[in-house]
């Protein structure tokens, strides 16, 4: 059967995945657009931007397939070693305005770990060195939002970009 799906041309593929955006998020984009359309290359060099990318050194995905002989289920070549507890991962954040690089060393970014591994030793130094023009934005995600880390950012003077959901970072 597939063989004549395949001359039909019709191939097994993965379906696309995305976001829908929201009327509110549409609305947010255009605002922020407007917002900063006509900010000079001057005034965007005092933003520090921000980015986290999670980074998997193994292949963990389960779908993964192989052709193999009835009865060598357990024969090396059949066999794919696997970390457990999430193992095999690493969470790289980087400052985009400079060239500062760091790697979560595992386990969950939580808003304490934001706060005490990239805003305390890395954020408020960038913010206090740019002076009164410097901007902090980051990228929404959670850890980000929570109270604790937007209460850090009020005591520190830290000002923020405001970013809307759903904006590429």
């Amino acid at each position: 059967m597939s063989r004549r799906l395949h001359e039909g041309g019709l191939f097994a593929k993965r379906h696309i995945v995305f976001v829908p955006f929201s009327p509110a998020h549409i609305r947010a984009r255009l605002h922020s657009v407007r917002e900063h359309r006509s900010w000079i290359p001057e005034q965007w060099g005092h933003v520090l931007f921000t980015d986290e990318s999670r980074f998997n050194i193994q292949n963990d995905s389960r779908r993964a397939m192989i052709w193999r002989e009835s009865g060598t289920r357990y024969r090396a070549p059949n066999i794919v070693e696997r970390y457990h507890y999430r193992g095999g991962r690493l969470l790289v954040w980087s400052e985009i305005a400079t060239n500062d690089l760091y790697v979560f060393a595992g386990g969950s970014v939580t808003a304490v770990r934001y706060r005490d591994e990239i805003l305390n030793p890395l954020v408020r130094p960038f913010i206090t060195a740019m002076g009164t023009d410097a901007v902090f934005r980051d990228y929404n995600a959670r850890p980000h939002r929570a109270q604790w880390v937007r209460s850090y950012l009020e005591s520190e003077t830290i000002p923020q970009m405001t970013w809307p959901d759903g904006s590429p970072p």
